[in-house]
């Protein structure tokens, strides 16, 4: 404090009623040394500073926005998170004394594989298909998943760190599948999309044994259920004594089997 321009005061000094008084207060020198950082997702990074002589760290704040991207492990470490910018910023009190920015860049693919085997999906059925990516730790952020012909064959890339692909048979015949990067590292694999064939086909009725004259209706079940063309081609052995429609309704005419 100053009056009159004063500032070193003895007891029982006196001023005039209209003295200027000026109240001074100190703010620490701080400074990060390098205003920009680059790292990548996992990477840490410890951020130097410079404090003035004879200040202290006591009341000075470290604060990160946009801590989706960076993590702040203690005042001056720090992680990445995930792709993105964020900014370092130190306080003394409310008083902003520097500020850094800090980019995290993705962990780039280098490879990505599937398997060798040949793959079909039944129509009407779903396929998960694995791949897998190098490094381990690469980011999936702008992984895309196409397919050559989705009226065939259509695709879904799951969100999280699954790395499978949903196959889906529209209809039968063959379509490529392409997987790709941001920077454009790919694979692509040919799937056959198939009919889904019967394995057993079981008549029904509700009896064995009908009456001259009796009419119904039969009905026919398949496994398994997903069988792709359903249509039913209704024949007797014996039209004279059993006519059947071709919707399955029959007509008991004459005694026998």
């Amino acid at each position: 404090i100053s009056i009159d321009g004063v500032r070193v005061f003895q007891n029982g000094d006196l001023f005039d009623a209209n003295a200027e008084v000026v109240v001074y207060y100190h703010i620490p020198e701080f400074k990060f040394f390098v205003s920009e950082y680059k790292i990548k997702e996992g990477d840490t990074l410890t951020i130097p500073y410079y404090v003035g002589d004879g200040d202290d760290l006591t009341d000075i704040t470290i604060k990160v926005e946009n801590e989706d991207c960076l993590k702040q492990d203690s005042p001056y470490s720090f992680c990445g998170l995930k792709a993105g910018n964020a900014i370092v910023s130190a306080y003394y009190q409310d008083e902003l004394l520097a500020e850094c920015s800090v980019e995290v860049d993705p962990i780039p693919i280098e490879s990505i594989a599937i398997s060798d085997e040949t793959i079909s999906v039944g129509v009407g059925r779903t396929l998960d298909m694995p791949f897998t990516i190098s490094p381990d730790n690469a980011t999936r952020t702008g992984l895309e998943v196409t397919s050559s012909n989705p009226k065939i064959a259509a695709v879904e890339l799951p969100e999280g760190e699954t790395n499978t692909i949903h196959i889906i048979g529209m209809k039968a015949g063959n379509a490529t599948i392409t997987i790709q990067s941001s920077n454009k590292i790919g694979v692509k694999k040919k799937i056959s999309v198939v009919e889904v064939l019967p394995e057993q086909i079981t008549v029904t009725a509700d009896t064995n044994d009908f009456y001259v004259g009796a009419n119904g209706t039969l009905s026919a079940k398949f496994a398994p259920s997903d069988v792709t063309n359903q249509k039913i081609t209704w024949k007797s052995s014996a039209p004279k004594v059993l006519k059947i429609s071709g919707d399955g309704s029959y007509q008991a005419l004459a005694a026998g089997e």
